[in-house]
């Protein structure tokens, strides 16, 4: 749509679990040394501050083995931030 009014929108993300976890204790066995991400993300019209939503995300890594001691912070934070835009993202009829 061309002529489609725009709208100035915010969209927060505040982490409210971030953990590194341990690849030492991944190495060793599954569900240990975990890698915990979460976070609140919250979506407002920036003209009437008004909130349009607001949604809890969050990921968790717990594999064993070379797989978890080789896996660190920034592959989970990875899929985060895929998780966040997949709120957000045009659905397929």
């Amino acid at each position: 749509m061309p002529n489609a009014p725009t709208q100035a929108l915010r969209l927060d993300v505040v982490f409210t679990r971030y953990d590194e976890g341990s690849a030492a204790a991944r190495f060793v066995l599954i569900g240990l040394g975990q890698i915990p991400i979460e976070a609140t993300v919250t979506l407002t019209d920036e003209t009437t501050n008004q909130r349009l939503g607001e949604y809890k995300v969050s990921k968790q890594f717990a594999l064993g083995g070379i797989a978890g001691a080789t896996t660190d912070m920034s592959d989970v934070e990875e899929g985060e931030a895929k998780s966040v835009v997949e709120i957000f993202a045009p659905k397929e009829p």
